[in-house]
């Protein structure tokens, strides 16, 4: 599932899942698997010759280290890693709390040569898709 304005395209890696069930279904080979689907999704049909896909993170602050979950530095940041190595242009992870609020500065500075985004639930993105 991709949401997109003119602005920004979002791509899911999980759908239609109860929030409980999310964590298990954040894998490093469905993360990756999204990743390289959205790559080629973008190419062909939003015409974006080297797209660069932002990664955002599950756990708020990014996990914080560790100290409030350690599924980006276990699972998201190495299936980033993978991508990248496969010649896909993805980074992150970034923190989604605060990711697509105008505002943020240092969010926007970041992420500035970013084109498109990944999440990781179907309610997350909804509000900006929606305004």
């Amino acid at each position: 599932m991709i949401l997109c304005n003119d602005d920004l395209r979002i791509a899911l890696v999980t759908t239609h899942l109860p929030i409980k069930d999310v964590p298990t279904a954040i894998t490093k080979d469905a993360i990756l698997e999204k990743i390289s689907i959205f790559n080629e999704s973008l190419t062909k049909d939003f015409d974006i010759l080297k797209p660069r896909i932002a990664v955002l993170a599950l756990n708020p602050h990014a996990g914080d280290n560790g100290l409030i979950g350690t599924e980006e530095r276990d699972i998201i940041a190495p299936a980033i890693e993978e991508a990248y190595t496969n010649k896909i242009l993805a980074f992150g992870p970034y923190a989604a709390d605060g990711f697509l609020e105008p505002s943020n500065t240092s969010t926007s500075m970041a992420c500035s040569p970013c084109t498109t985004t990944k999440a990781w639930h179907h309610s997350r993105p909804l509000p900006w898709a929606t305004a």
